[in-house]
Formats: structure tokens, sequence, C-alpha cells
């Protein structure tokens, strides 16, 4: 009997470690882009509606990639933020970053080949930046009261 109930509970736990691994990105019938173009102090912010299409084009790309997914609570910078409604409601954020993809906070790293994928779909002009923003220098005062700049 306590074989069975191990192998049983063995069997539930792996199940669920796989589950997590995949994301499904809720439906939506409208959304919007905000995208941030150039270096982090001097940033042009772009915002923008998503046509039907691009909206179908982003529910097939994370159709496609259901699976790399982790669970994290993050703060990460994006290059492009998408929200996505349904019937007036927010289903879903998006944070597209250099490296990543960040959604409802389900974590996935991006290829190149992903980053431009997601990149043409939320962005048609296809100017979302593929590397990270330049840090932001920032003043810090010492002791003896001099100012010093670190990125």
């Amino acid at each position: 009997m306590r074989t069975k109930l191990f192998q049983y509970f063995s069997a539930s736990a792996l199940a669920l470690i796989l589950a997590g691994c995949n994301f499904e990105l809720p439906q939506a019938n409208k959304g919007n882009v905000v995208s941030y173009r150039g270096p982090t102090a001097n940033r042009n912010v772009v915002m923008m509606q998503l046509s039907p299409r691009q909206i179908a084009d982003l529910t097939d790309w994370f159709t496609r990639h259901r699976t790399g997914w982790t669970y994290r609570i993050a703060d990460l910078a994006p290059n492009a933020f998408v929200t996505l409604f349904r019937d007036g409601h927010v289903v879903a954020g998006v944070n597209v970053g250099a490296t990543f993809i960040y959604a409802n906070n389900w974590y996935r790293d991006l290829n190149p080949t992903e980053h431009r994928e997601i990149s043409l779909i939320v962005d048609p002009f296809g100017e979302l930046p593929n590397q990270s923003p330049e840090p932001v220098p920032t003043a810090v005062t010492t002791p003896a009261g001099q100012e010093s700049r670190h990125a």
C-alpha cells in the first residue's frame, strides 16, 4: 500500500512540475503596446493599438512557444510592454525584453530568432532593440562630499 501511495504522489508531483513549465496566453480581443527606443536616459516612448492581426499573431506565437516557461516574480525593464484586453478587462501583460519575454509572472528566455519574431509582431517597424538598454548613470555623494558617477 505504501509503495502505491508513494508512486501516486511521485507521479502527481512530476505532473505538477511539468505542467508548471507551460504557459498559455489568455484570449484577448484588444491590445496596445508601449515600446521604448534609445538609450535609457533618453528613451523615446511610442504607444499604439494592436490590430486584430497582431493579436492573432501574438496568440499564435505563444501557442507555438508554450514550453520553457518558469514562474517568476520580477521587475524587468522592457523594450516593449503589451497589454491585452478581453471585453474591456486586462487579461495579460507581456513584457518583451532584449533576451526574455515575461507574461503574467511567467518568464522565458528568448534566442535572437524568437526575439525577432516577437518584435515583428508587436512592433511592425521591427525597431525593438535586441540588446539590453544602457544603464542609467546615478550620482552618489561620498562621505567626503564628493560626487561620483556610477553606471
